[in-house]
């Protein structure tokens, strides 16, 4: 049950407006995917789609969805507020409303974030548990169609009218500021300027993409430390299990994720660059291959953990290298400013900043 993103061409931070109203459908297909699987599963043990859509869901609404609200709450009512227009007056009137839906949503949330998380450590959750988790999906599923109506028909509409085009940009640079998407300047049409520039050596990956070079940094030192400790250790069958669940975990709590903002965001909007195509037909063949491999390290005897192993560290490496070397170019080179603004606000919202990875004790 792989969460998919539509077709329709998202905005960018020239549009915040129409960013803000993107945002909104993807808080509708994460709340849809958290509502699917807790009505499938009831509380039983998670599939692998079921699992990992409860996971990314769960981390959208934590991570990223606050953001959205301090986009209104700091960004936007305030200046709608500050307005003298006439214009404004019956959608202002809604502002205090919708800031009293956002208090009461993130209550909801903490606690479907602590409900989730039970499942995801435990692998089940107890009936009464359950019936509160669906309660509360259904609740906001309620509260946020209610919500999200006022703010795509009343509010945006009016705001479109009476902010300005300044205002507007303000609007969208702070939005940006907020997920750390460094802006450095805007063209006279309020498209956000992004420099087509090749990857060479020495130059620094553009920030759409550096959340996706820091996963690799922490890939390739988990590569490292099996390819060291394998010249070694190959026959210690204690290492080759602690590797394993090494592995196996850096798998579930890192790599999927990063697949998935991969094969949601990035290559989607890498269709039709010169040279992608077959790039990014091996890329998938090689996350089916990883996935497969991993499998393998969940199920095979210790007595073949070292060959597997090894197959594992060589295929991520390789992987990595491949898209640092020939994918990322390709992106840099070719990606217009709007495909930029769209690719790097969706792996943001999917792994964040990546600044650190998400658990160190796993490339020790």
């Amino acid at each position: 049950m792989p969460i998919t993103i539509g077709s329709k061409t998202e905005s960018d931070y020239s549009n915040p407006l129409g960013l803000l109203s993107d945002c909104h459908r993807r808080i509708e297909r994460f709340l849809d995917a958290l509502i699917l699987v807790t009505n499938r599963a009831r509380g039983g043990e998670l599939d692998k789609d079921q699992r990992n859509a409860l996971e990314v869901g769960l981390r959208y609404f934590r991570e990223a969805a606050p953001k959205h609200t301090l986009d209104e709450e700091e960004s936007l009512f305030p200046r709608m507020h500050a307005c003298g227009d006439a214009r404004a007056r019956s959608a202002i009137a809604l502002l205090d409303a919708l800031r009293a839906d956002h208090v009461v949503v993130e209550a909801e949330h903490t606690v479907i974030d602590a409900l989730g998380k039970r499942w995801l450590s435990r692998g089940v959750l107890p009936a009464q548990a359950v019936e509160r988790l669906a309660q509360l999906l259904d609740q906001l599923h309620l509260t946020y169609q209610r919500h999200i109506a006022i703010e795509d028909q009343e509010v945006f509409p009016v705001a479109r009218q009476i902010l300005d085009r300044a205002e507007l940009t303000n609007v969208g640079l702070e939005m940006a500021m907020r997920r750390s998407i460094n802006l450095t300047a805007l063209e006279s049409h309020l498209r956000i300027l992004a420099p087509r520039r090749k990857m060479t050596s020495s130059s620094r990956r553009h920030d759409s993409l550096i959340p996706l070079s820091r996963e690799h940094q922490y890939g390739l030192m988990l590569c490292m430390r099996i390819h060291r400790g394998l010249v070694e250790r190959d026959a210690d069958s204690n290492w080759l299990q602690l590797k394993a669940s090494h592995a196996v975990r850096f798998f579930e709590r890192e790599l999927v994720t990063h697949f998935q903002a991969e094969e949601m965001f990035l290559f989607p909007a890498m269709e039709g660059m010169p040279g992608s195509t077959e790039v990014i037909d091996q890329l998938l063949t090689e996350h089916i291959k990883i996935r497969r491999l991993i499998d393998r390290l969940l199920q095979i005897e210790v007595t073949s953990l070292a060959t597997t192993l090894k197959e594992f560290a060589d295929t991520l490496e390789a992987h990595i290298r491949k898209e640092e070397r020939e994918l990322f170019p390709i992106y840099e080179e070719h990606a217009s400013p709007e495909t930029i603004s769209l690719v790097g606000p969706g792996i943001f919202d999917l792994i964040g900043s990546a600044s650190r990875p998400r658990h160190p004790e796993l490339l020790k």
